[in-house]
């Protein structure tokens, strides 16, 4: 009978506490319908309205011009060591420094893009950095013979041209590989799900293009041309190719393709509508994600 008391004891004081917290809140069904039409209805909005496939172009522009570049100097970069006297045996240490130089800071960068907490997103910095690297690698890749000529080499003996050379190889590479990776972090970042198969294949098309007019520029013959006239030099009209089109199609990517927010996307599932900040609801990311503040 002891045990029975303390049980009924038990009871009766969670009873006491029940009646002491109040009944339940209910909410009303006209306003659970309310929230619930509101939900729809941005759901319908955010799936109709559709990224424009220009900003899709310029978000991608940025591989053309990285593997334009890349083209460029797979295409001289041979014909540039030979020209300056760069001895046989080391051109395979030209292609060894940037991998390994890759393979110790490219995770570094990437952590670095995914804490980055600057107002102008996460990617974009990266991004435009890199590319600035891209074309300083190409500046010296492509004019370090006459650097090293203007400061003291002569045309028999040119160790500076070629420190010069060797050093815009391996950054160009460098800054090139390591692009890739916030680039295609860029892309997950704007793309809605349904979006990303288009917006991967349009990178794909743009990568390919650029590498074809890279090679087709750097395989033609500009010093009897009116630009080969100008520049005086093979190697000066393709770095005017290079850093065009790196320094242009980067700012269409940077700055009017796509805004990018460093926020994690959130299902209206899981807020309410009300709680929702009003930069959620406008701008081109309210086509793809809402975001939270």
């Amino acid at each position: 009978m002891v045990p029975l008391k303390s049980n009924q004891t038990v009871m009766g004081g969670e009873e006491e506490e029940r009646e002491a917290s109040g009944p339940p809140e209910k909410r009303k069904p006209k306003e659970e319908a309310e929230e619930s039409e509101s939900e729809k209805e941005i759901e319908e909005e955010g799936k109709g309205m559709r990224i424009p496939l220009h900003r899709w172009v310029m978000h991608g522009a940025v591989m053309f011009g990285r593997e334009f570049c890349y083209a460029m100097e797979t295409a001289l970069v041979t014909p540039v060591l030979l020209q300056i006297g760069l001895p046989e045996q080391y051109y395979s240490l030209t292609w060894f420094l940037s991998p390994i130089l890759g393979l110790l800071f490219h995770p570094l960068i990437g952590s670095a893009s995914d804490r980055c907490t600057l107002r102008w997103g996460r990617r974009r910095p990266f991004i435009l950095a890199l590319c600035v690297g891209v074309l300083l690698g190409v500046a010296l890749f492509l004019n370090g013979s006459l650097i090293g000529l203007s400061i003291g080499d002569s045309p028999s003996s040119q160790p500076i041209g070629i420190v010069l050379t060797v050093l815009g190889v391996v950054v160009l590479d460098f800054c090139a590989d390591a692009s890739e990776g916030p680039i295609r972090a860029y892309l997950l970042d704007v793309a809605d799900t349904e979006e990303q198969d288009m917006a991967l294949n349009i990178h794909a098309f743009s990568a390919g293009l650029g590498g074809a007019v890279g090679y087709m520029l750097g395989g033609l013959d500009w010093t009897g041309t009116a630009l080969g006239q100008a520049f005086k030099s093979q190697e000066q009209v393709l770095f005017l190719f290079a850093a065009s089109s790196s320094l242009s199609l980067s700012h269409c990517t940077c700055s009017v393709s796509l805004n990018d927010l460093s926020r994690h996307p959130i299902s209206l599932k899981s807020q309410k509508v009300g709680s929702l900040p009003a930069s959620c609801l406008s701008g081109p990311l309210a086509t793809c994600h809402l975001y939270l503040m």
